[in-house]
């Protein structure tokens, strides 16, 4: 094993998602080695790319030399699908095929540049700390990973004649990760990269806390979809936006960002009874003297809203 690739994965069965990525087919390699860890190869050919199948026969080879199992999805998704589709049509797959054999986890191959990437990225779009924890904190994925940079796994697989596919897509900076990958984290020296990893490690260890904090308020101040605007002014700005954040996604809102947070917050502090504003093309916040409410759009209130 080369040196500085010690990964830990504790003892048991584990779904492992392999995309035939320089990513996934080091954690492979690295995880059969590992003694008491049993492993159920889980690919998920999206069906976006016409070189899809090229991937997946990699991986088929791949798992026939490690002497494994293998359950293979096909999304049938199409060229136009989203990243945020082809993302829940993989996890939605992957869950399924832990739930089928029970696994313990899933094994997945984000690494330390990953990690950077999320954080810029929920940066940019306003997500606050809970984007800087969607790759650290999730209890069913296991991420080996984290600890190692890009370039390490990359020299991992030569010193280890480690043999994967490149998407081409990654390559496209229309996308906005793409973008963050291949213009900013390139920008990032040594001191830059272990202060933001600290932080985001800061903020992954306290984000409980807040969350526990914010549920509280949330009891006092909000009653299914209706807020008090009184208590809500009442509130610091940086809270109030967490609790809108909060109150959004029990009520169905799942597309959120600080544009909106804010747009939404200013409406219920100052916004005059019997106004409406846009959430969603299906949600609306309708305003009243002593409170706010979230209602489902119908034709009749598209003429209402401000």
């Amino acid at each position: 094993m080369a040196l500085g690739m010690d990964i830990k994965i504790p003892r048991g069965l584990y779904v492992i998602a392999v995309s035939g990525g320089v990513d996934s087919m080091v954690l492979l390699d690295l995880a059969v080695k590992k003694p008491g860890v049993n492993l159920i190869v889980g690919h998920f050919n999206h069906g976006i790319r016409a070189d899809g199948n090229k991937d997946e026969a990699l991986v088929r080879k791949a798992v026939r030399r490690y002497g494994l199992s293998l359950e293979v999805g096909h999304g049938g998704l199409g060229s136009e699908a989203s990243e945020a589709q082809a993302r829940q049509a993989r996890y939605a797959y992957l869950r399924s095929v832990k739930q089928h054999y029970k696994a313990r986890a899933i094994l997945m191959a984000h690494h330390q540049d990953d990690l950077i990437e999320t954080a810029i990225i929920n940066i940019i779009r306003g997500t606050g700390y809970r984007g800087l924890v969607s790759i650290s904190k999730n209890p069913e994925v296991v991420r080996p990973l984290l600890k190692f940079s890009k370039s390490r796994i990359l020299s991992y697989a030569r010193q280890n004649s480690i043999i994967w596919r490149e998407d081409a897509s990654n390559l496209e900076i229309d996308y906005l990760r793409n973008w963050v990958r291949h213009k900013l984290v390139p920008k990032l020296d040594q001191e830059a990269r272990a202060y933001l990893l600290t932080n985001i490690d800061k903020v992954a260890k306290t984000s409980g806390e807040i969350e526990s904090l914010i549920a509280t308020i949330s009891q006092k101040i909000v009653k299914g979809n209706q807020i008090s605007r009184y208590d809500f002014v009442m509130l610091p700005p940086e809270v109030g936006q967490q609790l809108i954040m909060r109150w959004l996604k029990m009520n169905g809102t799942t597309l959120i960002d600080r544009k909106m947070v804010n747009r939404l917050a200013g409406a219920i502090k100052t916004a005059k009874p019997g106004t409406s504003f846009n959430i969603s093309e299906n949600y609306i916040l309708k305003i009243e003297k002593q409170s706010a409410y979230i209602s489902q759009l119908h034709l009749a209130d598209k003429q209402e809203i401000s």
